[in-house]
């Protein structure tokens, strides 16, 4: 099986936020649409990074006071692994592990 295969069912969908947004904006985006991270785009309209729950509660946890001022660039993760639709699914789950 393929990853192309879990998109037919999934759809292609992705949600985003700009990097220039507060990490409050990527809460309420989270909760808005019931999941736990969000691809981050630059402001050409690229991929920049992800930013996920866990790098929300862990920078809360170090300054809470600042989370509707922090801006998702300054929180997020930009070290992306990446795969494609032809990936087999043996292959993303040894990348994964």
């Amino acid at each position: 099986m393929k990853v192309k295969d879990i998109l037919k069912n999934k759809g292609t969908e992705v949600a985003t936020i700009g990097a220039e947004k507060t990490i409050c904006d990527s809460m309420k985006g989270l909760v808005e649409k019931n999941i736990g991270s969000l691809l981050v785009k630059d402001e050409k309209g690229g991929i920049a990074g992800i930013i996920t729950e866990r790098d929300i509660l862990k920078h809360c946890n170090k300054c809470p006071e600042s989370f509707k001022q922090t801006k998702v660039r300054d929180v997020m993760t930009n070290d992306l692994i990446v795969v494609s639709p032809d990936d087999d699914l043996d292959y993303v789950e040894n990348i994964m592990t």
